[in-house]
């Protein structure tokens, strides 16, 4: 019986294999591919919401005609029998539109479906936009009619950041942020996918991290405030004012920062 030798696997086996980066794909598409793949944000792509609205119409306008067929074929019916029995109706005509009607219905509702996961993306952030718009204008390697769609205005985003409301408009002056940081220290905290120095590309959970950190401070101090400026009032009404407006610019941030339901502001406000 024959052995043959097994290599020992160690960390310098995973680490010794090269990390490709963007500019390491061929031009084209492979590179564009590896660019949009390497981070969320670049997950860009249009709605169609025009064209789905009109499928939608054809479709159920398809599906009206055929209704309309059969009540046509029920009305000239001659044996009614046909009509309070399923398992003797033996009129061709009825069960042929049935069919299409089944057919019809299962692609409409099909269609449906999709288009109402299709409407509940985040539209896309302009810095986004911006950045895809750049990439693509200095490097010219894709045609121009392929690219064009990303100056649509039905742009969506695939990135779940946006399913957190508040993570989504403070992202932007935080990685400006981090920009700056890195500026003044030298340290890159860039994700390691490109060699273009323009390009500032920061792992998600970096940027949710600090949000989250800045998210909590401004809580704090939207709580804390009012219970330390009560403090210096003497007569009961103006601390409760006080508290009052206080309570209030809580619960308005809450509604902003984490787009909650009105039923959740009102639980916020009772605690």
């Amino acid at each position: 019986m024959l052995h043959h030798s097994i290599p020992e696997l160690t960390t310098e086996t995973y680490t010794s294999y090269p990390v490709w980066k963007v500019e390491d794909y061929p031009p084209g598409y492979p590179r564009f591919a590896a660019l949009t793949g390497s981070h969320p944000s670049f997950y860009v792509f249009r709605r169609f919401a025009a064209l789905r609205a009109r499928m939608l119409l054809y479709k159920q306008d398809n599906i009206s005609s055929l209704e309309s067929t059969l009540e046509r074929i029920d009305l000239e019916e001659r044996k009614v029998l046909f009509l309070g029995s399923r398992r003797k109706d033996v009129n061709e005509a009825r069960r042929d539109v049935l069919e299409k009607i089944d057919k019809a219905m299962a692609d409409y509702d099909d269609l449906m479906s999709r288009t109402q996961r299709a409407l509940s993306y985040k539209p896309a952030r302009a810095r986004d936009l911006s950045n895809i718009r750049d990439w693509l204008g200095d490097t010219g390697s894709i045609s121009r009619e392929e690219t064009a769609y990303i100056w649509h205005t039905d742009l969506v985003s695939l990135s779940d950041l946006g399913s957190e409301h508040a993570l989504e408009w403070i992202k932007g002056p935080i990685e400006d942020a981090i920009i700056w940081f890195s500026y003044i220290t030298g340290k890159d905290f860039r994700n390691n996918i490109s060699r273009d120095g323009r390009m500032h590309i920061f792992s998600d959970r970096l940027v949710k991290t600090a949000a989250r950190v800045i998210l909590a401070f401004l809580a704090s101090t939207i709580l804390l405030v009012p219970v330390i400026v009560a403090t210096l009032f003497g007569t009961l009404l103006l601390r409760l004012g006080v508290v009052l407006v206080g309570t209030t610019a809580f619960i308005t941030a809450l509604s902003l920062m984490a787009n909650a339901k009105m039923g959740e502001l009102f639980m916020a406000g009772a605690a």
